[in-house]
């Protein structure tokens, strides 16, 4: 069997930078695509399915940070690592782009060598065959303890195409409450595990904090301790991110209308689904479901 050479995409808007990087990685013998806009790299990544992206942090209209946004809140694009480049040493913007989810933050000027470096170690570690979207680990793992507790794209690739909404959250509670049974699980462990569980079944309803935290067995303080020490996010955020994650999927793999993925949601109107929507990934409800029906 063979296997091509793998495929990275460049984004950035800057052309005699994208020219000089890809002459620094001629000698790898990576394919190469590239973007000059968020927009276009989100196109492109979904029609080029790359083993990596290279992300340049400030570019107009959609800069670095928003587009890691998009990818990572589109299911079929969340398994591609990215890699920001960026000649912003400041630490609000590492910080602000870890939270985005980009595995590596390399600044500029940088050396062929040390990029070179670092694509072969994300390359090696994600993978770098043709595409196949990743599986989680078994659950008797401890790496699949601890990517249940992060806010993942473990419960937005379980949902079958023209399922109804309201299961999305259902299937992966299950999940979650079976974990939560492990032995080895510590008892803060399981508060966390419950209270996600309870989160995604009441997506449309959730749970006030007090509830959530005396449901779990625990009280509000340390519920949100542990929470955000966990999954890296505060409980309503994490909560946020799941609805995102559901409507993204009721919007590419159903025919339900807009309003009615807006109320399974938790959203009152569909004005304000279409707007936190849009602050989330930089796209309509409909646009993002245009985006995905536009390519085979």
């Amino acid at each position: 069997m063979t296997f091509s050479a793998p495929a990275i995409l460049v984004i950035d808007d800057n052309v005699t930078e994208i020219r000089l990087l890809l002459e620094m990685l001629r000698e790898e013998g990576y394919r190469f695509f590239v973007a000059l806009t968020g927009e276009d790299g989100f196109r492109r990544a979904l029609q080029h399915q790359p083993q990596l992206v290279l992300l340049d942090l400030y570019m107009p209209d959609m800069d670095g940070q928003a587009t890691a946004r998009l990818f990572h809140a589109d299911p079929r694009l969340t398994h591609i690592p990215i890699v920001m480049l960026t000649g912003s040493n400041a630490l609000t913007d590492k910080l602000a782009s870890f939270s985005e989810g980009v595995v590596d933050y390399i600044t500029k000027p940088f050396s062929a060598q040390e990029v070179a470096a670092r694509l072969r170690v994300h390359l090696r570690r994600w993978g770098a065959t043709p595409y196949a979207p990743r599986t989680a680990p078994s659950p008797a793992t401890a790496a699949t303890l601890t990517s249940a507790l992060s806010p993942s794209k473990h419960a937005v690739s379980g949902i079958a195409p023209h399922a109804a909404p309201q299961p999305w959250g259902s299937a992966e509670a299950a999940r979650l409450q079976m974990l939560a049974k492990h032995p080895d699980v510590l008892p803060q462990q399981r508060w966390v595990l419950h209270a996600q569980a309870l989160l995604l079944t009441h997506l449309a309803q959730p749970l006030n904090l007090p509830d959530l935290a005396h449901r779990v067995g625990t009280n509000e303080r340390r519920l949100s301790e542990e929470f955000h020490r966990q999954t890296g996010k505060p409980v309503f955020e994490y909560l946020r991110t799941q609805r995102h994650h559901m409507a993204c999927e009721c919007l590419l793999q159903t025919n339900d209308s807009i309003t009615s993925i807006a109320e399974a949601t938790g959203f009152g109107s569909v004005s304000a689904f279409s707007f936190a929507f849009r602050q989330r990934c930089g796209l309509t409800p409909s646009e993002f479901r245009a985006s995905g029906r536009a390519l085979p």
